[in-house]
């Protein structure tokens, strides 16, 4: 049994499904009905997707998240196209009923009213969308496929910063400045230190406290916080400022555990935070926060902190101890501080291509509708005056509809 998260990108897929007793299938496929060329709709959650049920699916049926259209003398492709147009989502989100997960009744549906093209035309229509939509899917792909270079580019930007390849011209431009060094974590920094154990109030009264998930690697989100109260000595011992690099010490997910983020500016007058989370306070004249950041973001080093992580009741966690011992390889300040600015200015690159990413999707997300709308204004084919007029296939249908036994009343209208 298929439901309406089956339903994507205009095609019915098998990955997902319930399985139920051959009784219920029977009593469900007696139901719904399904043959090949119907229509599937979703009418409950993400309404508006359709799919065309073929020849060569196997054979399944649907909860009542889906309606099964029976598109009788209009062509399948055609009113399949015709309701993901922008009138007709328009008109599913105007009649969709229910607070948790809205729906459209089936007895409104049937009372949408519905261009119908003469039959030819229908058929040009359909074949023009074909091609279109074909290469719009073709542009989306593409497009999907971006993100992961893009973070692929971002991993070897770490990589060639630790390595020393980002800098190969810096350093033959400055050999006197060229210094390797490598030394165990604890030696590089002044402090680290677990956070606040307190637990934190159920209103927004006192002072603000991290979330663990605040932390994320190369990022400290310090809108997501919640708050408690603590006395002036744990305001000062717990409170984060710029320069502070944050670790994630708990999390139920390895992936997150052991990440790092630098402190750019605190945010608040003051902000705390909690012992899931550990705090580090470097050496500045030795290392700069910005690099060990660097570092610590880096695919090779994220796999020996992921290696140190233990697991205890269901949580995984990594102690201040076994991070201290971690070896760190880093050059001189001059050319940390040249590291910095090149790996900036390269992110910054690559935020401007996930920004023009994001616009490029919006664009052909939008290009869809106005296709799919100019189709339905009589736009995108020429009409040809040789075609059986529309009148007649609408007379057509009304006798189909008049020949066809009329549904038994039941708990529910089946999904005609």
């Amino acid at each position: 049994m298929l439901s309406a998260k089956n339903i994507k990108a205009r095609k019915i897929c098998f990955d997902e499904y319930r399985l139920i007793s051959q009784d219920a299938f029977d009593h469900e496929d007696k139901r719904t009905n399904i043959t090949p060329g119907d229509v599937l709709l979703t009418i409950v959650g993400a309404i508006g997707r359709t799919a065309i049920a073929l020849e060569s699916h196997q054979k399944f049926t649907l909860q009542r998240s889906v309606a099964v259209l029976k598109p009788g003398a209009i062509a399948s492709k055609y009113l399949s196209y015709l309701l993901e147009s922008p009138e007709a989502q328009s008109f599913f989100e105007n009649n969709a009923k229910g607070t948790a997960q809205k729906g459209v009744y089936l007895k409104t549906l049937g009372g949408m009213k519905v261009p119908v093209a003469p039959a030819a035309e229908q058929a040009r229509i359909a074949q023009v969308l074909d091609g279109l939509l074909a290469q719009v899917d073709t542009l989306k792909a593409r497009l999907d496929a971006l993100p992961a270079l893009i973070k692929r580019f971002r991993q070897s930007v770490f990589s060639d910063a630790v390595s020393g390849a980002l800098t190969n011209s810096w350093r033959e431009r400055n050999p006197a400045d060229v210094q390797d060094s490598s030394d165990q974590l604890g030696q590089l920094i002044e402090e680290m230190r677990n956070g606040l154990s307190t637990k934190p109030n159920e209103s927004s009264q006192g002072v603000p406290i991290l979330r663990i998930s605040a932390v994320r690697s190369g990022s400290v989100d310090q809108t997501d916080i919640r708050f408690l109260e603590c006395d002036e000595v744990e305001k000062r011992r717990y409170a984060i400022k710029k320069g502070d690099l944050l670790f994630t010490r708990y999390n139920g997910s390895l992936d997150f555990v052991g990440v790092c983020g630098l402190v750019k500016k605190a945010s608040h007058e003051i902000i705390v935070y909690p012992d899931k989370i550990i705090r580090v306070r470097c050496k500045t004249d030795i290392i700069l926060p910005e690099y060990l950041e660097i570092f610590f973001s880096e695919c090779s080093t994220r796999q020996r902190v992921m290696n140190l992580v233990k697991s205890t009741s269901g949580q995984k966690g990594i102690s201040g101890q076994d991070l201290k011992s971690l070896c760190v390889t880093y050059p001189g300040i001059s050319e940390q501080l040249e590291v910095v600015r090149r790996v900036e200015q390269l992110f910054s690159f690559a935020d401007q291509l996930e920004a023009r990413l994001a616009d490029a999707r919006q664009r052909v997300d939008a290009l869809t509708q106005s296709i799919l709308a100019k189709a339905f204004r009589g736009e995108l084919v020429p009409q040809d005056p040789n075609d059986e007029p529309a009148s007649v296939l609408l007379e057509r249908i009304a006798a189909q509809r008049a020949a066809d036994p009329k549904p038994k009343r039941g708990r529910k209208a089946a999904a005609h």
